[in-house]
């Protein structure tokens, strides 16, 4: 079996002030497949796969309500 590497290119929506709830963001890169995810600290999050290039991630609250680079 050929795995290949999966790879993030570009994440867009990543900006936000804190006190913003829940915020999608889109994660353009290469190979990703049904079953592949985004973690943020760590954690994955709920993840929805667009196609082999794009990924949809939901950053809960509880994420965006903390300050600083996650």
């Amino acid at each position: 079996m050929n795995k290949q590497t999966q790879s993030a290119r570009e994440i867009l929506g990543m900006e936000r002030s804190v006190g913003f709830d829940e915020v999608s963001i889109t994660v353009a890169g290469n190979n990703y497949h049904e079953g592949s995810h985004v973690r943020v600290d760590g954690v994955q999050v709920i993840t929805e796969f667009f196609n082999p290039q794009t990924l949809v991630a939901n950053i809960p609250g509880t994420v965006t309500n903390s300050p600083g680079t996650h």
